[in-house]
C-alpha cells in the first residue's frame, strides 16, 4: 500500500491530535506520558508502509477520538453513519451510544469486578487512568487485507494506583496497586470504507485462541485482594430498562 494519498490517521498515531475540534474537557490532551511508556513496553515494531503499520496507528487516533472528542461527526477514523462497535457477544453499539457510555463501560460490562451500569463515561475514565499507568495499545498481528481487517492486539500498563470501583452487586470495591505490568490481548476484526474510516469494529475472545477475556484485567489486578469499602447509594442505583448497557451482555464475565 503506497503511503502518498493515504489518511495522516494512518500515518501518525498522535495525527488527530492536530484537529480543531470540540474536546472533551475543553482541551486536546497530553499522550506525550503514554507514548513514551509505550515505547518501553510494546512487543513489535511495525515497519513503515506495512498494513500492522497501518492499522496500528488507526486504532490509536481511534482511541483518542473515542475518548476525547464528543462530537462523533468530528471522528476522522470513522463514517459516523455506518459505524457500529460489538464487544463480544454484546449489543452493537452507534457512535452515539458510545460516547454516552464510554469505551471501558462499552466492552467491561458487568462482573464481581466492575459494573458499566453502576458508572458513567467521566467515572469509569477516571477510574482506570488513577489506577494504570498509561494503559498503552498495540497491533500484535495483522491477518487478512483490507477492507476487512482481522488483527490480534495487546493492551499493557503499569499497575500504579489503588483500584476502586462499584461491582454488580452495587458494592464499591478496591484493589491495592501491585506495581507490575498489566497485559491483555484479544482479537478485533475491523471492517473498512473505500476512503479508509472504520465502518465496523468487533472485539472478541475466539475459542480457538483463548484471548480476550475482560476479566483477565481484573484478575492480574486483584492479586492483592479485594476489600468492600461501599456501597452504592440508593439514589445512585441505574433504572432497570432495556437500553444498550454492556450488562450481562458479556459471556465471560457473565460466568462469574
Amino acid at each position: 500500500m503506497a503511503q502518498s494519498g493515504l489518511p495522516d490517521y494512518l500515518l501518525d498515531p498522535n495525527a488527530v491530535l492536530k484537529d480543531q475540534v470540540k474536546w472533551r474537557y475543553d482541551k486536546v490532551p497530553d499522550y506525550t506520558r503514554l507514548r513514551a511508556d509505550y515505547e518501553l513496553d510494546k512487543k513489535v515494531e511495525h515497519k513503515p508502509g506495512t498494513l500492522s503499520f497501518y492499522v496500528n496507528n488507526l486504532v490509536k487516533n481511534w482511541e483518542i477520538e473515542a475518548s476525547y472528542k464528543i462530537d462523533g461527526r468530528e471522528w476522522r477514523t470513522i463514517d459516523p453513519d455506518l459505524y457500529k462497535f460489538k464487544s463480544n457477544d454484546g449489543p452493537w453499539l452507534s457512535v452515539d451510544e458510545m460516547l454516552k457510555l464510554g469505551t471501558y463501560n462499552a466492552v467491561i460490562g458487568e462482573s464481581e469486578y466492575y459494573s458499566s451500569e453502576n458508572s458513567n463515561f467521566t467515572v469509569s475514565h477516571k477510574t482506570f487512568k488513577r489506577a494504570i499507568r498509561s494503559f498503552g495499545w498495540e497491533v500484535l498481528e495483522v491477518y487478512s487485507e483490507l477492507p476487512t481487517v482481522v488483527f490480534t492486539w495487546r493492551h499493557f500498563g503499569v499497575f500504579h494506583g489503588a483500584y476502586k470501583a462499584y461491582n454488580r452487586d452495587g458494592n464499591q470495591i478496591e484493589s491495592q496497586p501491585t506495581n507490575e505490568l498489566l497485559d491483555i490481548t484479544g482479537m478485533g476484526i475491523a471492517h473498512m470504507t473505500p476512503d479508509l474510516r472504520i465502518a465496523s469494529i468487533h472485539v472478541y475472545r475466539p475459542v480457538v485462541l483463548s484471548i480476550y477475556d475482560p476479566a483477565e484485567l481484573f484478575r492480574q489486578m486483584t492479586k492483592n485482594g479485594i476489600s468492600i469499602v461501599g456501597k452504592l447509594p440508593d439514589s445512585m442505583r441505574p433504572q432497570k430498562s432495556t437500553s444498550t448497557t454492556m450488562g450481562g451482555k458479556c459471556p465471560m464475565l457473565g460466568k462469574l
